[in-house]
This record gives C-alpha cells, structure tokens and sequence, in this order.
C-alpha cells in the first residue's frame, strides 16, 4: 500500500495542499452544520459530516484509479470523457433519469450523483486530448469554385469547431438544470483551453460573443436569475433583505463580526440562520469563527494550488499535460474567486461550491479524480525527462542517467 500511495503522488505541493483543504472542509462542515443537526432532532454530529467522510474514501479510492493511469491513455480516452460528459447532463434533462431537489433536476435518479460536476473535469481531459493532437490550420490558395470551397474550408472547420459545439451543449444543458454557476466554470475553463490550444484569434472573438450574448439571454429568460442581479445592489432594502438578499446579508454581518482572528470555534451564528450552510455559505462560518486569518489561510491554500497548477503546466514535457494543468487551475481559479465574492458580497448568490471545502460529494469526487489525473501526468514528465539521453563532459553517454531519478546538470539549470 505504501509503494502504491509513493508511486501515486508525484508532486507533493498539490496533493498535500488538496489534502489540507479537504480536512478544513469536512472540519467546518461539522462545526457549521451541527446547529441545524440538533434542531431536527439528529445528534449534534450533523449527517453531512459523515457522508462527506465516507465520500473521502470514495474519493481516495478514485485518486489512486487516475493518479495510477498513464498520459497515453488518458489521452486515448479523451473523446469517451467528453462524451460520457455530454450523455450525463443529457440524462439529467431527460424525464424520469433525474430527481428534483430544491426546483433542480441535477442529480441521476439511479445514481445519487452530479452529472454537471464531472462534467468539468471531463471537459478539461477531452479538449486537452483533442488540442494535443491538433495540427494547425493549413492555408489554402484562393478557391474559385464552391464545391471545393465545401470540401476543403466549411466542412473541416465545423470539424474542427466541433469542440467549441460539444462544450456548448454541455453549458446549456447545465445551464437549464437550473445551475449557471457550474455552466459558466465549464465554459471558463473550456475557454482558457481554447487559448492556450492554438485557437484562432477570429475563433476567440467570437467565442467571447456568442458566449456573451448566450449568457445575457439564460439570465435575460430566467425571473429569478434576473431578480437576484438587479436587486443585489439594493439587498440591504427592507424590501430585499429578508427575501433574495437575506443569505448574502447575513453572511457579510456574521463575517464582518468575526473581526481579526474570530468569535471562536462553534461560537458562530450563522449557522443558525443560512439556509445552506455547509454547501456555497461554507465561507460565512469559517469567517465569522476563525476571523480574517482564517479566511486569508483558505484563500491562500487555494491559491498555492492554482500556482502549483500552472507552475506544473510551465513545466509539461508535452501538450495535453500543460493544457489538463491550465483547464485545472482555471477551474479551481474561477470557483474559489467567485464563491469568496458571493460570501462577501460582491456577487449575488449563485450557487457555485468552494472547492474541497463545501459539501457535496459529486463535487470532492470529481476534484480528487482530478487531482489524481495531475499526478499521472507528473509522472509521465517525471519519467519522460528521466529517459532523456544524457551526455557527459566529453560528449559521450553518461552512466548515470541510468539511475532512477537522476537528472544533469543541463536539466537542473
């Protein structure tokens, strides 16, 4: 078991960083939902704490799964990740697959599962694969006829666009759950794949539009979606501040009393007041009893993993790794920022979790597979720049870059 977890985690910093934060998680989810857990009556450990506990074994059987596949085939199943991602949030919006709950279908009615969650690490390994197989677009002499206009520039640019449409109906359909939160973290990672794979500079302006445009018309057609945006500036209204605006309300005041260092632990009171509080309002516990300095840890811990994530990319021996650690870093980028801010107030509530620290199984399931992806794809570098033919001072092969784990001077410097 020990060899199998040492071949497993390759780059210590993000393991034990995903680690960490998903101790604090579990930890606060403890501590915020024991309130609600004594009120109705179920013992002063909340149910959440021990689902999201069995769920880390779940997780850490999955780690091991990804952590223990090689690049070669991740990449081989690239295209069955992004349609596995297509298929489960069409089956979420398909009659009879799925159950409500809360007035969204966004779980499987014969797996108890997120299928919008996967969705974005499914995302991110298909596009990886696809860009790293990519070659760029030739370019063709003046085409006078329209038949070969067809065959050789419409037909194998909606090919090519083909991506953009499979990750575009993935949106959507999340988007229709109801759940533009994770919709918009889909498309922001996707879109930061695009960049980085090679992507026109005409194809990424009209991503940008279309993806605008498409985004003001889901708010545009929802009333509540609209209701929560304009009325976000006025929440502290009497009119709002009971109603749309009450979550956000009450997490600003309880955050703001926890001051420097916090009321302490289990001394907080928002709990007892946050609809949700273990899931998107996590952050208005930990800031109210752990203060500023609380706060600031989380946050910087999530930020030790997007830098560790796009340090690994600057690193990748190959495509498809620096694109997989780019989507990653994006996506764990966008959630933290966008959560932090809804917990503070500078965004309306949207229903987006903080990644490994709020409740939710789908979500640490997908984000530890995630992870175990990273440190395959470290390994593979790792591997890879081993095998490297190393030459000594006098040009010819040098015995040591034999020994495993050995690396020259040049690759040192």
């Amino acid at each position: 078991m020990k060899r199998v977890f040492l071949r497993s985690v390759r780059d210590p910093w993000l393991f034990y960083t995903s680690l960490l934060l998903t101790l604090i998680g579990l930890f606060a989810i403890g501590d915020s939902g024991f309130a609600r857990s004594i009120a109705d009556g179920k013992g002063t450990v909340p149910r959440e704490f021990w689902t999201q506990l069995f769920l880390m074994g779940i997780s850490a059987i999955a780690f091991l799964a990804c952590a223990s596949v090689g690049e070669k085939s991740w990449r081989r199943w690239a295209i069955i990740a992004g349609l596995a991602s297509l298929i489960g949030v069409v089956l979420v919006a398909v009659p009879g697959f799925s159950s409500a709950e809360g007035g969204s279908h966004r779980w499987l009615k014969l797996i108890p599962i997120q299928p919008a969650e996967f969705a974005k690490v499914g995302c991110i390994v298909y596009l990886a694969g696809v860009f790293a197989g990519r070659s760029p677009w030739p370019r063709f002499k003046r085409i006078r006829t329209f038949g070969l206009w067809l065959d050789n520039i419409a037909f194998p640019k909606i090919g090519r666009a083909m991506p953009a449409i499979i990750v575009a109906t993935i949106c959507i359909l999340v988007a229709m759950e109801p759940d533009l939160g994770t919709a918009c973290v889909i498309a922001v990672s996707a879109f930061a794949i695009f960049c980085c794979g090679g992507v026109t500079q005409k194809s990424i302006i009209a991503m940008l539009v279309i993806g605008g445009v498409g985004t003001a018309l889901l708010v545009r057609f929802q009333p509540y979606r609209m209701d929560r945006l304009t009325s976000h500036s006025r929440r502290w209204e009497p009119e709002y501040i009971d109603s749309v605006g009450f979550q956000t309300v009450t997490s600003e005041i309880h955050q703001a009393s926890g001051g420097l260092t916090g009321q302490g632990i289990g001394m907080g009171h928002a709990k007892y007041l946050i609809p949700a509080p273990t899931t998107d309002f996590i952050m208005a516990t930990i800031g109210e009893e752990t203060g500023l300095v609380g706060s600031l840890t989380v946050l910087l811990l999530e930020l030790i993993l997007v830098l560790r994530l796009l340090g690994l990319a600057g690193e990748a021996k190959t495509k498809f790794a620096h694109l997989f650690f780019v989507g990653f870093a994006c996506w764990i980028g966008v959630q933290t920022c966008t959560n932090m801010m809804m917990a503070n107030g500078a965004l309306p509530a949207i229903g987006i979790p903080l990644p490994f620290v709020s409740y939710g199984g789908s979500s640490l399931l997908a984000l530890w597979m995630a992870v175990g992806i990273c440190q395959s794809l470290s390994r593979s570098n790792h591997l890879r720049e081993v095998a490297e033919p190393v030459l000594d001072r006098n040009g010819g092969r040098d015995r040591r870059a034999r020994l495993p784990g050995y690396r020259s001077r040049q690759a040192r410097g």
